[in-house]
């Protein structure tokens, strides 16, 4: 039987395209953040955003727990057909651009396309930290590279140090993101039933 190498071949080039996307856009962030000045305004404006990540994932968690909570109790009450759920989070972020009408609209090519589609998918990543029941969680205000001096007095969330270090967003791509929406994203499940008793 000839065994067909396609599929894994797809698979490494993916991965040696990832590969290259990460050494350019580390090498963009770099010579963009040379010439980056830090002003009262910038500062400010990434503050403005890190509230409003915090506020939405409050809401977020929110959302959350009270959806887990009726899937639970529909499973204790043996639901006829929950038997099983998935249950996840999603903090999406995205750079908007005016078009030529005025309107704001997600790029569909160009460089802030392919940031765009790299923060979609850290999404669930972006969301894993419930920062409401956990008071001793890390303050990500040191891992944002030469920029951590600016913040050393404020509490920076970790979508932040995913911008930055996992994505490798420069400072001037962070504060063009102008869009943020939320995701409790739920799969219904009835796990397998025996069609025929002892499957005889």
């Amino acid at each position: 039987m000839e065994i067909d190498y396609r599929e894994e071949f797809k698979i490494g080039a993916l991965l040696r395209e990832r590969q290259r996307l990460n050494v350019l856009l580390r090498e963009r962030k770099r010579c963009l953040n040379e010439k980056f000045i830090w002003t009262d305004e910038a500062r400010e404006r990434i503050l403005k955003l890190n509230q409003k990540i915090f506020d939405c994932e409050k809401l977020l968690y929110e959302e959350y727990d009270a959806r887990k909570k009726e899937l639970d109790e529909r499973i204790n009450a043996n639901d006829k057909f929950l038997t099983d759920y998935n249950i996840d989070m999603k903090i999406n972020l995205q750079i908007f651009l005016l078009d030529e009408d005025g309107e704001w609209t997600e790029p569909s090519h160009g460089i802030y396309s392919v940031l765009n589609d790299l923060m979609r998918k850290e999404a669930e990543t972006i969301a894993t930290i419930n920062y409401f029941e956990d008071k001793e969680m890390l303050n990500w205000n040191q891992t944002i590279g030469s920029a951590s001096e600016y913040f050393k007095d404020d509490f920076i969330h970790y979508a932040f140090h995913v911008l930055y270090s996992h994505l490798n967003l420069a400072w001037e791509d962070i504060l063009k993101i102008n869009w943020l929406d939320t995701e409790v994203c739920i799969d219904y499940q009835n796990l397998p039933q025996e069609i025929f008793e002892n499957n005889n």
